[in-house]
């Protein structure tokens, strides 16, 4: 697990953590459990601050997956001003305190998602600064990305002719990719070319050999064997030209993904 996985995991946790106690206060509140809600007061209070500790921190220190620094804040500061209304407002207004913990959680939970990919806030007052600060991640990602294309291998690049029953005569791409780097890749496009003897595209195909549910960890090597999507006779397989066209380091939004131009025929030069 890389530092940028942790960092978002451990947002995750901190901040449904903080949900999960909301709902335990409202409940123990329901059947007046008075001394396990000061505990979950408690445990409500460190569990806010922390997680507003830990994703400025973390932030601050170059570790920007995850949580948006401002939601963590209006989520944790929310939370606080929940335990202190309870203990302003006592145990008369439990059925409102229900359905107040019961909206935080679900604008938590909301909160959390739409940060992920967009970095947008639903939380007024923070929409200016979650722009500002997702503009520099992206950017800030966007480079790392495009860098770790250093650290990205290709080798063994072969094509042939194949011919079997079931697909019939087919043309092969096999190659080999190693992740050097001390990141794991989240996504990685390759674009195969065929060429003409003079240099021209005759079949161009992109392939997915590297996708989020199936990334290339840290100092491993994947051996890719595909098939190109069109068979053009007396095509040469010396003539092919395969490189990697988007990379993305696990942990960086999508949107993040550095990418590369693809083989350009002579004639379109």
């Amino acid at each position: 697990m890389t530092a940028n996985s942790l960092n978002a995991m451990t947002s995750t946790i901190l901040l449904f953590s903080t949900g999960a106690l909301l709902l335990l206060h409202a409940l123990c509140l329901v059947v007046k459990a008075k001394k396990l809600v000061s505990l979950v007061e408690l445990a409500l209070v460190a569990n806010a601050v922390a997680l507003i500790a830990w994703r400025i921190y973390s932030f601050l220190i170059g570790q920007r997956a995850g949580l948006e620094p401002p939601s963590a804040i209006a989520a944790g500061v929310l939370a606080l001003v929940y335990v202190a209304a309870v203990r302003l407002l006592g145990q008369r207004k439990v059925g409102l305190l229900v359905w107040a913990s019961m909206a935080l959680i679900a604008l938590f939970s909301f909160t959390f998602f739409v940060t992920q990919e967009e970095g947008s806030t639903l939380l007024p007052g923070f929409a200016g600064g979650s722009r500002s600060i997702t503009t520099l991640k992206l950017e800030d990602q966007k480079r790392q990305n495009r860098e770790y294309l250093s650290f990205i291998n290709l080798s063994g690049v072969r094509g042939e002719y194949y011919e079997d029953k079931l697909c019939g005569r087919s043309i092969f791409l096999e190659c080999e990719i190693r992740n050097s780097g001390p990141e794991d890749v989240g996504t990685l496009t390759l674009s195969g070319t065929l060429l003409s003897e003079d240099g021209c595209v005759i079949l161009q195909d992109e392939f997915y050999p590297v996708s989020k549910s199936a990334p290339l960890r840290t100092g491993k090597k994947l051996h890719v064997m595909t098939r190109f999507s069109g068979t053009p006779e007396g095509w040469n397989p010396k003539n092919i030209d395969v490189r990697i066209i988007e990379l993305r380091i696990a942990g960086n939004r999508m949107i993040s993904a550095a990418t590369f131009p693809t083989k350009e025929s002579k004639k379109d030069k």
